[in-house]
């Protein structure tokens, strides 16, 4: 698994951010290795963040980008993909068993030549297969407004610009609970929503698949992406450091004040 992070700011900027290890489950055991990005830009100021199962991934970026071009309607296409690449997978991994293409199961269930036991038994499978991609996007309208959504198997999309953030993957629990604690909002001013972006993806790493090595891009009303530097990501990561040994020095300090003030209770509990 992994993290893609989105995230707007002063209400005009995206700031979206991922990891850039790639996990490939194969049994019996999980390998990762190290990739350049996981943040792909469709159209000029259009990114899409993958999370899930990296083997997916060029095949639904060869559908997208064929199907992006000249379409104002992205959002659309993306889960129209998503819902395109779930049959394709669907035909190679449960019709294909009967030697059928969904064609050929759509034309033979139409005409009622499948005995109801195995028409249930491909429909169950059917309802329970799993396209593990999961996606987060980001992007300036044309009216200057950031807006981020995220779209999960089967073309289902939810849009996240009442909350300013979203996440999705193996450590989007950590992330989401890190941009609360912050009382992020859309409204963020740009240079603290890059940091809380940043400071997210970092607690996100407490998850397990979530590689250390960090994307991190600003999209602009002008439809062009920032990528910070591996240095200025450095410079990120050291701020990050700090405040956290701070952090760490304030809830020692706390707790032994804790001591001090409850001595009387301590000696009852036998502590």
């Amino acid at each position: 698994m992994t993290i893609c992070i989105a995230a707007t700011a002063a209400e005009k900027y995206v700031v979206i951010a991922a990891d850039r290890t790639l996990t490939l489950n194969l049994e019996p055991k999980e390998f990762a290795h190290k990739a350049s990005s996981k943040l792909y830009e469709i159209t000029p100021g259009f990114i899409v963040g993958t999370a899930g199962s990296p083997v997916h991934v060029p095949d639904l970026l060869r559908m997208l980008k064929a199907k992006a071009k000249g379409d104002a309607h992205l959002l659309d296409r993306v889960a129209e993909c998503l819902k395109d690449l779930r049959k394709t997978r669907i035909e190679q991994e449960i019709l294909r068993k009967f030697g059928w293409d969904f064609a050929t199961y759509e034309k033979y269930y139409a005409e009622g030549r499948l005995l109801e036991a195995h028409a249930r038994r491909i429909l169950e499978e059917m309802d329970e297969f799993h396209v593990c991609i999961h996606l987060v996007t980001g992007c300036v309208l044309e009216n200057g407004d950031a807006t981020i959504h995220t779209i999960e198997d089967p073309g289902v999309v939810d849009c996240f610009d009442a909350t300013g953030f979203a996440a999705v993957g193996s450590g989007d629990g950590y992330a989401l609970q890190s941009m609360m604690r912050a009382n992020y909002t859309a409204a963020t001013p740009l240079m603290e929503a890059i940091y809380r972006v940043f400071e997210a993806k970092k607690s996100a790493e407490q998850a397990v698949g979530v590689g250390r090595r960090t994307d991190l891009r600003v999209i602009l009303s002008n439809k062009k992406n920032v990528r910070l530097s591996d240095g200025e990501l450095a410079s990120l990561g050291k701020l990050y450091e700090a405040q956290r040994q701070k952090e760490d020095g304030a809830e020692k300090k706390t707790l032994e004040r804790v001591v001090g003030l409850m001595p009387t209770a301590l000696r009852r509990i036998g502590a």
